[in-house]
């Protein structure tokens, strides 16, 4: 059985939000150049070595990475155990969080 949606009913509604999916879509754009650029200019002010700086903070960004998606599965575990009404279930994800 394979599950088909009409046409017509589909496109008024992506008609209707495309401008602000390509507003949002070029703004992204817009803000990762301006991030290296940023980054840019920042490592022209290191004295000692730009490339090894950007490894190294790369490096860095690499190994928290690695650790929060390793921390994610006790912390689901941790969430799915304690969570519960009222304040103390409330807390918990805010801590979580």
């Amino acid at each position: 059985m394979q599950l088909t949606v009409p046409v017509e009913a589909v496109t008024p509604s992506v008609s209707r939000h495309l401008p602000v999916l390509l507003l949002l879509f070029a703004c992204g754009g817009c803000s990762a150049l301006i991030y290296e650029v940023a980054w840019h200019q920042v490592l022209q002010l290191v004295d000692r070595n730009p490339l090894r700086v950007y490894a190294a903070l790369e490096f860095r960004i690499a190994f928290f990475d690695i650790a929060v998606a390793l921390a994610m599965a006790l912390v689901a575990r941790a969430y799915i155990v304690g969570a519960e009404h009222g304040m103390p279930g409330m807390l918990l994800r805010g801590a979580v969080a």
